[in-house]
């Protein structure tokens, strides 16, 4: 949230940004806008969505559902018995490594 400050005291014309909580980062993103910045969300929409400007997004949970899909079409029989690792920070929150995981796992099912 500090470096939403500094682009609002420096005079920037808008910020792109990805975040990792999506609720949190809210007032500071009125904070922009309110400063007229233009806000643009990539790839994680905000919590509200309308809290940004804009958002550009790819459907990462259907990404991760192709992903998984094609790595058990190419491990074969060996898919039922592969061993399959995922960390994520906060599975609570809507972010681009939680959803490919989560479509992964759909994805990689037999």
């Amino acid at each position: 949230m500090a470096a939403i400050e500094t682009c609002i005291a420096n005079g920037a014309k808008g910020i792109l940004l990805t975040a990792s909580d999506t609720s949190s980062i809210v007032p500071a993103v009125k904070q922009a806008r309110d400063a007229g910045l233009v806000v643009i969300a990539l790839d994680t929409p905000l919590n509200p969505i309308d809290a940004a400007d804009m958002t550009f997004a790819t459907d990462n949970f259907l990404a991760g559902e192709l992903i998984g899909a094609w790595a058990a079409a190419a491990l074969g029989s060996d898919a039922a018995n592969a061993k399959i690792g995922m960390l994520d920070l906060a599975v609570s929150q809507p972010t681009v490594g939680v959803l490919r995981d989560q479509g992964f796992l759909k994805g990689f099912e037999y």
